[in-house]
């Protein structure tokens, strides 16, 4: 059994005699589109734990992928449970394999033939087969997502929660916000699976995660996107009432006064105007569009020196200090030196702190906030970012 998926490479699976899934693949070709191309192939690998027993049959497995667009093989049991579906998928796309696992019958009873794998517009896949009444079964896969409420008034807290099958989750998936109708590079807030702005370590199926999102009247989705991409599986809407009345430069301060954890600060009683740091940041979100990131980078740097201000002049004066440095190294960041960030743009734009921390998708999440007038939560999204800048060390 063979399977060609995404890359253009071909997989081939047999079931051994020896009661195992056995695999090789092209490892390299020439990519001449003719028939008289050429390509390389691994060695024959066993994978995972004996297959579960199938009626005899010289085709017994099915061949399918998933959300993450990861090979999975299928087989129907003959004995124990029978009439099951089982299967075994990429534990990470060409590398380690899941064990054999259980999937389940339709409630009408055991599938009697060899299954047929179709996968929706989303990604998600179908088992079909023929019953034991000569009817076609079908085995679908459980996922759901659900809000805490349909309808919040602005700032107030949102709990998303999520479930997928183990086959569907990795550690890089991730929750967005967006305004209805808007595509899925355009997210107001976000969240990874495993909480905060950064992937971490482990899958989580089944989750919850509370967003405190400052937006505007309106109308918006929370999606669920796969494995650090702008493709959703699944999405839920939400109605924000009411909303900021404040100036705009009012919104962006307090809003990064709250990522920075000093959400009772007021700008407006110690801060004449802030018009010019709103029009600073989006001249920054202007540059990283346009990919001039050393530009950009400057601009940040720019914006921030004016936050520093405005935390000193409200006599915020240990974490202005902590600005201010941080702010330096923005500005100080040119092509050919820019002494804490690594920066990669040769496909999606990739900013890390200290080579660690990932910054550019709460800058982009702030840039987009702009452009709905959402500017509390794009300043959100800047404090935030500054606070995890803020604690990480720094080396001299």
């Amino acid at each position: 059994m063979s399977g060609n998926f995404f890359n253009g490479r071909l997989n081939v699976f047999v079931h051994g005699e020896d009661g195992y899934l056995h695999h090789i693949w092209q490892t390299t070709c020439d990519k001449v589109p003719n028939p008289w191309g050429w390509c390389t192939w691994s060695w024959w690998y066993k994978i995972g734990n004996p297959i579960p027993e199938t009626t005899p049959s010289a085709n017994s497995l099915s061949i399918g992928a998933n959300i993450h667009q990861g090979i999975e093989v299928y087989c129907i049991h003959s004995l124990v449970k029978e009439g099951g579906l089982w299967h075994l998928w990429e534990l990470e796309r060409g590398a380690d394999w899941s064990s054999w696992q259980y999937v389940g019958q339709p409630q009408s009873g055991p599938m009697a033939t060899h299954a047929s794998i179709v996968n929706d517009e989303k990604g998600w896949w179908a088992a079909y087969a023929i019953g034991g009444k000569d009817e076609v079964e079908l085995i679908v896969q459980n996922r759901s997502m659900s809000l805490s409420a349909s309808k919040v008034s602005y700032g107030k807290p949102v709990t998303v929660s999520w479930s997928v099958p183990q086959d569907e989750a990795t550690e890089m998936d991730w929750i967005g916000v967006y305004p209805s109708g808007k595509d899925n590079s355009f997210y107001v807030d976000f969240y990874y699976i495993g909480g905060g702005q950064n992937p971490t370590k482990g899958a989580r199926p089944k989750g919850t995660l509370t967003f405190r999102s400052f937006l505007p009247k309106g109308e918006y989705e929370y999606r669920y996107l796969v494995n650090k991409r702008f493709f959703d599986a699944m999405r839920v809407p939400l109605t924000v009432t009411k909303g900021s009345q404040d100036k705009e430069w009012v919104q962006v301060y307090h809003g990064i006064a709250i990522g920075l954890g000093k959400e009772n600060v007021s700008f407006d009683k110690c801060v004449e105007d802030g018009n010019q740091t709103v029009e600073t940041f989006k001249a920054a979100f202007e540059a990283f569009d346009n990919r001039q990131v050393w530009r950009g980078m400057q601009l940040v740097g720019q914006a921030l020196m004016d936050i520093y201000k405005a935390f000193e002049a409200c006599e915020e004066t240990e974490i202005a200090k902590e600005l201010e440095k941080l702010a330096t190294d923005f500005i100080k960041c040119t092509e050919s030196d820019c002494v804490n960030f690594a920066i990669d743009t040769v496909e999606e734009l990739l900013i890390l702190f200290e080579n660690i921390y990932e910054i550019y998708g709460d800058i982009k999440g702030a840039s987009n906030t702009f452009k709905v007038d959402a500017y509390e939560q794009g300043g959100f999204c800047i404090g935030r970012v500054i606070a995890v800048c803020m604690s990480l060390p720094v080396p001299h």
